[in-house]
């Protein structure tokens, strides 16, 4: 084997080992932010005693003030609403309406990791930031003049009210835009 020969087959030798040892990784990129959330607080007038609506995250008993987590999902619910007249002879009256909530807000998606370099692996990218949480209530006024008239509708404890757990109502999957208020 001749010099020259020697020499091409080290230096070829020698770039394909720098080839493989010096070059540093990628950094991996950064996890993505979780969505937030949507919650959703119930209130109501004295005179109202029931309701029903199609939210299937609404449980069986509801509080008033307090917050209920819901679909991230966008979705308009159905209600009806189930209160006793002011006036005499103070008959039982319900109405119905609708409610809107939007999709939670997503997630910041993670930075992109940095390339390695010439002897350096690359830093890893930042996670995102996770989606800020939404906060909704609806109120369930007790004072309609338009409400129909109620017949044997039990009433329920004023300071919790209950969901009717055979409700017709059908959950609505288009989302439609509604006054939440």
């Amino acid at each position: 084997m001749s010099k020259k020969m020697r020499v091409t087959m080290l230096i070829t030798m020698l770039i394909a080992l720098f080839s493989l040892t010096s070059c540093g990784k990628d950094g991996s990129d950064g996890s993505d932010g979780q969505p937030g959330k949507v919650y959703l607080e119930y209130r109501w007038d004295d005179n109202v005693w029931g309701f029903d609506d199609n939210n299937s995250y609404t449980p069986y008993t509801v509080t008033e003030y307090e917050d209920y987590e819901c679909s991230p999902y966008a979705a308009t619910y159905d209600y009806t609403v189930y209160y006793t007249s002011i006036y005499y002879p103070y008959d039982d009256y319900y109405y119905t309406g609708t409610y809107y909530l939007p999709d939670a807000n997503p997630g910041e998606p993670g930075e992109p990791g940095e390339e390695g370099g010439f002897f350096t692996d690359g830093d890893d990218g930042a996670d995102g930031a996770d989606g800020q949480d939404q906060y909704f209530y609806v109120y369930f006024d007790g004072y309609k003049k338009d409400g129909k008239q109620t017949v044997n509708v039990d009433k329920i404890n004023r300071l919790s009210l209950q969901k009717n757990p055979n409700s017709e109502l059908k959950a609505d999957d288009k989302a439609k835009d509604a006054s939440v208020k």
